[in-house]
C-alpha cells in the first residue's frame, strides 16, 4: 500500500517537473525569438541612420524589402503596414521600428513577470487622477 502511494507521488512529481521543464523551454524559445527580433530591428535602425546620413528621405528598397520579409514584420501588423506602403519615409519607418521594439519589450517584461513601462505609466496616471479628484 505504501509503495502504491509513493509511486503515485513520484508520478505526480515527475509530471510536474516535466511540465515545468517544458514551460521553461517554451519561455526560453520565446525570449530568444524576441531577442532575435530586437537585434534585427537594431540592424535596420543602423541602416536607416546610414541612409539618413547620406541625406536620403525615403527608405532604400533593399531595407524595405528586407523588412517586408522579416519574421518580426510577419507578426507585427503595424510594422508590416508601414513597410508595405510604396516608398515609405525614413522617419515613418524609424517610428514604426521603435514602436515594434517597444511592443516587444513590453511582452518580454510580461513574460519575465517584471513591470513594464506601459503598466507603470497607467498606474501613475491613475494615481494622478485619484490625487486630482481628492482636491
Amino acid at each position: 500500500m505504501m509503495t502504491t502511494e509513493r509511486d503515485n507521488r513520484y508520478r505526480v512529481t515527475r509530471r510536474d517537473i516535466l511540465r515545468r521543464q517544458h514551460e521553461g523551454l517554451a519561455r526560453t524559445r520565446t525570449l530568444r525569438k524576441y531577442r532575435s527580433h530586437l537585434e534585427h530591428l537594431d540592424r535596420v535602425l543602423a541602416d536607416l541612420e546610414d541612409a539618413r546620413i547620406r541625406e536620403r528621405r525615403v527608405v532604400p528598397p533593399a531595407i524595405t524589402e528586407e523588412l517586408r520579409h522579416a519574421e518580426v514584420a510577419q507578426v507585427d501588423p503595424d510594422l508590416a503596414q508601414v513597410v508595405a506602403s510604396s516608398r515609405p519615409s525614413i522617419d515613418r519607418v524609424q517610428d514604426a521600428v521603435f514602436d515594434a521594439q517597444g511592443r516587444i519589450m513590453v511582452e518580454v517584461s510580461r513574460l519575465l513577470g517584471q513591470p513594464d513601462w506601459v503598466t507603470i505609466e497607467a498606474e501613475e496616471g491613475e494615481a494622478l487622477e485619484l490625487e486630482a479628484s481628492r482636491h
